[in-house]
């Protein structure tokens, strides 16, 4: 094996043992994402309290109504937005009380959805919310796939969005109807 040879496979190797890259194929891994058993997926009754096995959850059981894409007013509790990640979702939480308390943590996630392209199958299946139970200060999830921060790494959150925005069991880009509905849109 000559020079040039050995320098591409150890090109190669370094490359895949570093994760992916910015654009990497749909489902594919990024570094420091964890799977995550899949622990359910039936509807509750609103406003049921569900104990979910790891937090932040990236499934289970959920309210019936999603929460609509994009960046939430109020924090959700994640009865609603486990729903959006059954739906190829990506949820981009941030550790803090209320909506809009945390700036230095939620701005960034809020830049990195509106800067993100449209999932495979179509529609930007992003939502962002505060999550003030949350074990690091930022967190992706995603159904089955979880990814915890202590600060947001956009190029790391960029991979996350990429491989698993549109991945989930249900392929439905839409925000939820509002007539029957009505509780999703505080």
């Amino acid at each position: 094996m000559n020079l040039t040879t050995k320098l591409a496979l150890g090109v190669a190797l370094a490359t895949a043992l570093a994760g992916c890259g910015p654009n990497p194929e749909p489902g594919g891994a990024c570094a420091g994402e964890q799977a995550q058993s899949i622990s359910g997926e039936s509807h509750v009754p609103e406003g049921t309290s569900v104990s979910y096995p790891d937090n932040p959850p990236s499934s289970g059981d959920h309210w019936a109504c999603w929460a609509p894409w994009g960046v939430a007013s109020t924090v959700l509790p994640p009865e609603r937005w486990v729903h959006n990640l059954e739906h190829g979702g990506v949820v981009l939480l941030f550790k803090c009380e209320t909506a809009e308390g945390c700036p230095a943590l939620s701005e960034p996630l809020v830049q990195i959805a509106a800067n993100a392209p449209d999932a495979p199958g179509g529609g930007h299946r992003i939502l962002v919310t505060g999550d003030p139970s949350l074990p690091s200060n930022v967190a992706a999830v995603a159904w089955g796939f979880s990814l915890l921060e202590d600060a947001p790494d956009a190029a790391a959150l960029d991979c996350f969005i990429g491989a698993h925005e549109g991945m989930g069991p249900e392929d439905i880009p839409d925000d939820p109807p509002r007539a029957s509905c009505p509780q999703s849109y505080p």
